[in-house]
């Protein structure tokens, strides 16, 4: 089979998630910060005669899955010929919030272009991601990045240092959760931004304090659109969580505990609780593609 190339495909965590309102072109305007975690799938390919994408979830891997998306895009756009073979294995809950999905997708356009030795340009990965989603450019280098517009406008912030970030769930979303989520959103969820603003300016200045718990739109209606998640939040504060939010439109949470004996208490605590948890750091962004 020849020699193949692996790359990680990391989650994300929102620090802050603000919904605006309603756009003309039916999609939401949103200010959220974006966080890559180190919980991250594993992604590995090698050239082939056809293009064949494989996961540990038997129901990804299918041609409507991004990851197969991903790579089609970048053959069509060689020419008729060539393919490849890619596996993910994957460790990153699939629709929880975590952005497993971006990211896989990303990682695949990273990896074909190392795999094929292409002169893609930062910019031309950009682009091809974007037609992929609004989450996907950002998975291109991830690390922390301000997203605005409907998610896909991005601005690179400073680097967290890799304090811990525990991860918890319940039970996994189904697929077309993200949809049902922002459908639950009216203009009572809704904000000026100021607050995800507010907390980017402080990222930037470097005085931003994990103690200081994010907003969260879907926080508000997390108790309708996931049963159990409100226990799930009260068992994270039982065992010692200073705050708890959603990751992105949930159903996974999540904590920042400066603290890494708390932290790791912490994770005890929920485990012995019967919680799935992981124990999780910020990862900076990648400095080559």
């Amino acid at each position: 089979m020849g020699t193949s190339l692996r790359a990680l495909a990391r989650a994300k965590v929102n620090l802050g998630f603000e919904v605006l309102g309603r756009r003309p072109d039916g999609y939401h305007e949103v200010r959220t910060i974006l966080a890559t975690i180190s919980l991250a799938d594993r992604l590995e390919a090698w050239p082939a005669d056809a293009l064949l994408v494989e996961s540990t979830r038997p129901e990804l891997g299918s041609q409507s899955d991004l990851v197969y998306r991903a790579v089609r895009l970048v053959f069509e756009s060689l020419g008729p010929g060539g393919g490849a073979i890619l596996r993910v294995e994957k460790r990153i809950p699939v629709a929880a919030g975590l952005g497993g999905g971006a990211s896989d997708a990303a990682a695949t356009l990273r990896l074909v272009r190392r795999m094929l030795r292409l002169k893609l340009t930062e910019t031309d990965l950009y682009r091809i991601a974007a037609q992929l989603g609004a989450d996907v450019p950002f998975f291109i280098r991830g690390g922390i990045a301000l997203a605005t517009g409907r998610g896909d406008q991005l601005e690179p912030l400073p680097d967290l240092p890799p304090w811990p970030v525990v991860v918890g769930l319940d039970r996994e979303g189904p697929a077309d959760k993200t949809r049902r989520a922002y459908g639950a959103l009216g203009p009572a969820h809704w904000s000026s931004g100021e607050s995800v603003l507010g907390l980017a300016e402080r990222l930037i200045g470097g005085c931003w304090s994990p103690v200081e718990a994010p907003p969260n739109a879907f926080d508000l209606m997390a108790g309708q659109l996931y049963p159990g998640i409100d226990q799930l939040k009260a068992r994270f504060l039982e065992a010692g969580a200073r705050w708890v939010s959603l990751a992105g439109a949930g159903p996974a949470v999540f904590t920042v505990e400066p603290d890494a004996d708390r932290a790791r208490m912490m994770v005890w605590r929920l485990r012995r609780n019967g919680v799935r948890v992981f124990l999780c750091r910020f990862t900076p962004r990648l400095r080559r593609l």
